[in-house]
């Protein structure tokens, strides 16, 4: 993260593309540190993968998460607890995708129930990103699987 900006820059690629700057309206997903996109097709999720997704910059603001609901961000931090735990346990053995996965487990642990509302926000959309980051470099699926199913 830039000091004192809330932005964090996961590559500054050379590409003649555009720059890709992601600013994540909820957090949990972690798909704004990662090169794969999921949509949904007839109740099946479909996975596209591509470098072009990964962005030059991400704005985490923890505003966009002061309307949500409870459920809403219980379901996310479910996410973000799943993409932590099971790229923690991956047999992937990519050392700083690990201390992500840490540090998200951590973060979502000390903040869910934090009284400052507004840090607890920030901290969580950390978390998010933090979660994808590790999950981005690891293998998942199981527990990632259960937690989408309990979401």
């Amino acid at each position: 993260m830039e000091p004192g900006t809330g932005v964090i820059q996961p590559s500054l690629g050379t590409s003649d593309r555009p720059s890709l700057v992601l600013v994540p309206t909820t957090c949990g997903s972690g798909a704004e540190a990662a090169a794969v996109a999921v949509y949904s097709h007839d109740g099946r999720k479909l996975a596209v993968v591509s470098d072009a997704f990964l962005a030059d910059r991400v704005v985490l603001d923890a505003q966009f998460l002061a309307m949500a609901s409870p459920p809403a961000v219980s379901s996310w931090m479910s996410d973000t607890l799943s993409h932590g735990i099971e790229a923690f346990v991956s047999i992937v053995p990519n050392a700083l995708a690990k201390q992500a996965a840490v540090s998200a487990l951590d973060t979502v642990l000390r903040h869910y129930s934090a009284s400052d509302e507004h840090c607890r926000r920030e901290r969580l959309m950390e978390a998010g990103y933090l979660g994808g980051v590790a999950a981005s470099n690891c293998s998942v699926g199981v527990v990632h699987a259960f937690g989408d199913t309990i979401a």
